[in-house]
């Protein structure tokens, strides 16, 4: 047998192997009924100390010290579209997200973020602050997959509008890349003085 018959039949093994990896994958999604939608829903800040918040959240924001003028927010979600939105499609599969119900998982977690480093959050604060997430998506490299999506921030009034362009990864996948990639992305809020400003007393 010379070379190139042994490039071809590696080349047909190898055609073979990955169509019997495709089949298996399909008849264990058919199996397991995951054909079809799958709505991916945060993993609860309550669940979290469960768990372990470490793992479940990769970056615990540590590193950010205390606020050192005093901050005060009402913060709001104004994301009406409480439908199911596809981030990723893959055979037949589609996963997706409802935009409210992140946006208030993202809001929840900031609140709590803010509290810890001095700032005053409350319904009765003069500073309204308006957060919408939206736009997921979700592109593989390898196995790792990162997740992109928007974020919007506005006062009441729309004097001031920022939109922050989310990111990250994460050596998981379904829930706890979702909450953990949001999650990671409050750093981007709480280190912009721009943002600050507003929650200014």
């Amino acid at each position: 047998m010379n070379i190139l018959d042994k490039i071809v039949d590696y080349t047909r093994e190898k055609i073979m192997n990955y169509r019997i990896k495709l089949l298996f994958l399909s008849i264990l999604l058919v199996i397991c009924g995951c054909w079809g939608a799958i709505v991916i829903h945060p993993v609860g800040l309550d669940k979290q100390e469960t768990i372990n918040q470490d793992s479940i959240i990769k970056e615990n924001l540590s590193a950010i010290g205390n606020f050192s003028e005093k901050l005060s927010v009402n913060l709001i979600n104004i994301q009406i579209d409480k439908s199911n939105h596809t981030y990723l499609e893959t055979m037949g599969t589609y996963f997706q997200v409802n935009y409210n119900e992140f946006t208030g998982y993202f809001i929840d977690g900031l609140s709590k973020e803010l509290t810890k480093r001095g700032a005053v959050v409350s319904a009765d604060s003069p500073n309204k602050i308006h957060i919408k997430l939206s736009d997921f998506r979700m592109s593989y490299k390898t196995t790792i997959g990162r997740i992109y999506f928007l974020i919007h921030v506005s006062s009441e009034d729309k004097k001031w509008e920022k939109t922050y362009n989310g990111s990250g990864t994460r050596n998981a996948g379904g829930s706890i890349l979702l909450s953990s990639v949001v999650y990671q992305n409050i750093r981007t809020l709480l280190e912009d003085s721009e943002f600050l400003k507003q929650l200014k007393i």
